[in-house]
């Protein structure tokens, strides 16, 4: 019998069993169809010697007039910029303290390098960082120069009391420190994970109010990071959080700060959105926009809300005739899932629709319109936009958006949705891989599957 090629059919097929996909591929780990053939996924590089603290959930690059390529990574812990190889930490400030707040605020135990901390409303949770200077030292043993550095707070005692780790341990009991100490403390950490579950603190995630979520699940959501550069400046926000800002400079040595208590262009702030699920900057016309936010005037979080600044001035959100800030509502749903930018407009998900919002140059500045419902959307990560096609995830099948939406055909949609974790959605995570003209989606499959 004279030997016969084998030709196997490009693409794994899930949705048949392996003896019914008859020569082709049912399962496959890290290869890739290249011209019909299955090929090896590359490994990864280690980019220089840089830690991050805490889990990282966004990357955001941009190229500054003075030809700097920053890279902002947000965490679960804090906010870096990358440039150069070199890592900056550009966390915002929550609280500054200083005398006689801050006055011989430490108190040392002998043999222990644990040491308690007296700041009388510090507003800190265990995890987050503080960093004191002009400790006068040393206290119990311990030399001045650990006391004067950045802590992660190891434990909280009560709100007038914290625990920090040194690494000497004390030789007596003290308490001392000076009286020209400052203590500033960096915004509380996030969620490393989204949880749910039950009990009187519903109110606080779901906006029930207080007393009102017995019943009602409570959702402590993970921290997420939303960044969009203004020309050289980077504008961000945490997910149902405050807006930050970063003023550029050439040494990158600036933390970002509160957009409500920053003057940019000379021009101080105004009824910038307290929370906001999302912020984006319109790069075509230059507005800054936040979805899902505070309303003018202050008042209860709108989750259907869309708000903008007026033309390139970030910080200024009171609506004037003189200006182009200005809000409008979506229509329909029941909150904002996220916001993604296209060539010529910016689509916006709530869970059950995708609307278009579009500049338009007039009195009205935006106008959106709705494009689709009966869809669905897993996560505020799930989207990738590749040649203005958006493509992105839902609860149980994949969908491309070019002009109209489409369900995208696929051979692995039972495998997929049948094994992912939904409990954890918001850790999906759409990208895209350029050199192969990829588009990459990352999930979890529930714990169970992994036993």
């Amino acid at each position: 019998m004279p030997l016969q090629k084998l030709q196997f059919k490009p693409g794994v097929n899930r949705d048949q069993t392996n003896y019914t996909n008859e020569g082709g591929f049912y399962e496959c780990d890290k290869i890739r169809f290249r011209s019909g053939y299955p090929q090896k996924l590359g490994g990864w590089l280690r980019y220089g010697d840089i830690t991050l603290k805490g889990i990282c959930r966004q990357m955001f690059n941009w190229i500054t007039s003075f030809s700097d390529n920053l890279l902002a990574l947000g965490t679960s812990k804090k906010v870096y910029l990358e440039g150069g190889g070199f890592l900056t930490d550009i966390t915002p400030l929550r609280a500054t303290f200083v005398s006689p707040a801050t006055d011989n605020c430490f108190d040392t135990t002998i043999g222990l390098n644990l040491v308690n901390v007296n700041i009388v409303g510090h507003g800190a949770t265990a995890g987050s960082f503080v960093t004191f200077s002009g400790v006068v030292g040393p206290i119990g043993g311990i030399p001045q120069a650990e006391f004067n550095a950045e802590f992660e707070i190891t434990s909280i005692t009560d709100a007038d009391n914290f625990k920090i780790t040194t690494t000497t341990a004390a030789t007596s009991t003290a308490t001392g420190g000076g009286t020209a100490i400052v203590a500033a403390f960096q915004i509380n950490i996030g969620n490393d994970i989204s949880a749910i579950g039950y009990g009187w603190g519903a109110g606080g995630w779901s906006r029930l109010g207080w007393g009102s979520g017995a019943l009602t699940p409570v959702v402590d959501i993970q921290r997420d990071w939303f960044f969009g550069n203004f020309d050289n400046d980077l504008a961000m926000n945490i997910r149902n959080g405050a807006i930050y800002y970063w003023t550029y400079n050439s040494s990158f040595n600036t933390r970002a700060t509160l957009l409500s208590a920053t003057t940019i262009n000379g021009v101080a702030p105004s009824d910038v959105p307290d929370e906001a699920t999302q912020i984006l900057v319109s790069q075509n016309d230059k507005h800054l926009l936040a979805f899902g936010c505070t309303p003018y005037g202050g008042g209860q979080f709108d989750p259907l809300l869309i708000r903008w600044a007026t033309q390139d001035q970030p910080n200024v959100w009171t609506p004037l005739v003189t200006n182009s800030a200005g809000f409008l509502r979506v229509s329909r749903g029941s909150q904002i899932v996220c916001a993604v930018a296209t060539r010529q407009e910016v689509l916006v998900y709530t869970e059950g629709t995708l609307s278009s919002l579009q500049f338009l140059g007039t009195a009205d500045v935006f106008g959106i319109q709705e494009l689709a419902d009966n869809i669905s959307i897993l996560s505020p990560r799930c989207v990738a936009v590749v040649n203005n096609t958006a493509y992105w995830m839902g609860h149980d099948k994949f969908y491309a958006y070019s002009g109209r939406v489409e369900t995208l055909p696929s051979t692995l949609r039972n495998h997929v949705f049948t094994n992912l974790n939904y409990e954890q959605a918001d850790q999906i995570v759409c990208g895209t891989n350029e050199g192969w003209n990829e588009i990459w989606l990352r999930y979890l499959r529930p714990r169970a599957w992994h036993k």
